[in-house]
């Protein structure tokens, strides 16, 4: 039997409720082991969820020619404030 994307909702709703990879098997007649695998314990209903939305400003693109005999590690650092933009835009991206 194939897991359809309604499935694994329903399975993550049934293991909210029940607390069990083996209640939410035999509810839904699926092994508990693809149970297992497809149930995140983390899960969060979507209407439970709260949307964080970016307000930063996008980081402006580097012209990157100015960068040709130079070294190209520097593309790679990060100051704080952009790792917490980063960080912000990853959490809107998981709502």
């Amino acid at each position: 039997m194939k897991v359809t994307p309604p499935d694994i909702i329903r399975m993550n709703e049934l293991y909210k409720q029940l607390g069990s990879f083996a209640g939410v098997a035999r509810a839904t007649g699926f092994s508990a082991s693809t149970v297992k695998k497809y149930v995140d314990v983390n899960y969060i209903p979507p209407q439970e969820r709260t949307i964080v939305r970016f307000e930063g400003d996008l980081p402006q693109v580097i012209d990157v020619l100015r960068f040709k005999d130079e070294d190209w590690s520097e593309l790679c650092l990060l100051s704080d404030d952009e790792k917490t933009d980063i960080q912000r835009l990853w959490e809107e991206l998981d709502a």
